[in-house]
């Protein structure tokens, strides 16, 4: 937005589209000088691709034309990558930036509770709080205070699909809104049954058919945890409608096929150009799996 911004004002910018995946601009960009230019970006746009309802809303409220704004389908994952192994394990996790939105203090208590309740009858019983941010020191000392570390790790690792992939559960237990979460789509596609915190739109992603949503306690996490490793086979189930849900809604060229709808409706229907994106998102897509 920044860099196109000049040549919008001077009339001499091709046609845009500005993709928007805050609610809160201001979160976003700050305010004062920053914001500003944002908006009048915005307002210059050919399109605005909003990633949820809610962002197209408030586009709407601050004065952008609602025929101008298109809603993606949330957020995609690569299915060949996050893909689940054969054989799950008892591990439980969490990805995420350490932040207090994401909470992850939350899951820390709740995991010590789980582990008092099951560590005898589950021996293979892990946990892994996958990330960093500036919350880590608050992390890693919640874990030595609840005397977790033997079965804690903490840390961002960059094989974060090989620990989805052969674990049982994930937590997403975000403060105002679990969709379209990219980490719960990433499990989701590993076949890990969700326990979510039932906030915002996060029934969108997870219902009674691929998890659990719960109140934002740790005892209200750690039951819905210990319910669903007490039953693997209930447990599995979940995992397999969850992936079938990413691979028809969030897959890479479902995603593509809303890029491509997206420019084309910028171009008027023009053949050339839309040829040409959807010649560009392809390649792209399949060079990235490559």
């Amino acid at each position: 937005a920044y860099v196109a911004w000049p040549s919008q004002l001077l009339g001499s910018a091709p046609p845009a589209v500005l993709s928007i995946v805050c609610p809160d601009l201001r979160e976003m960009v700050g305010t004062g000088l920053g914001e500003w230019v944002y908006r009048s970006s915005i307002r210059k746009a050919g399109l605005v691709d909003a990633l949820t309802e809610p962002i197209r809303d408030g586009l709407v409220r601050s004065g952008v034309a609602v025929e101008r704004i298109r809603v993606s389908s949330g957020s995609f994952v690569d299915t060949t990558r996050f893909a689940p192994v054969r054989r799950k394990e008892p591990w439980v996790v969490f990805s995420g930036r350490f932040v207090e939105e994401k909470n992850p203090l939350l899951f820390i208590e709740a995991c010590a509770l789980v582990r008092s309740r099951l560590r005898t009858r589950l021996p293979g019983l892990r946990f892994f709080v996958i990330g960093d941010g500036p919350l880590r020191s608050k992390v890693e000392a919640a874990v030595a205070q609840e005397g977790l570390s033997s079965s804690v790790e903490v840390g961002w690792r960059d094989d974060v699909e090989q620990i989805l992939g052969r674990a049982q559960l994930f937590l997403s237990l975000q403060r105002t809104d679990n969709y379209p979460s990219q980490a719960l789509l990433e499990a989701m596609a590993c076949e890990c049954a969700v326990v979510a915190t039932d906030v915002g739109q996060t029934e969108r992603l997870v219902d009674g058919g691929v998890g659990l949503r719960v109140d934002a306690t740790p005892t209200a996490v750690a039951e819905a945890v210990a319910q669903l490793l007490e039953n693997p086979a209930r447990t599995a189930q979940m995992g397999r409608r969850g992936r079938q849900r990413v691979m028809a809604a969030h897959s890479t060229d479902a995603y593509l096929d809303y890029v491509e709808s997206v420019y084309a409706d910028m171009a008027g229907g023009s053949p050339v150009i839309t040829k040409t994106v959807a010649y560009a998102s392809r390649f792209t897509s399949h060079a990235s799996r490559s």
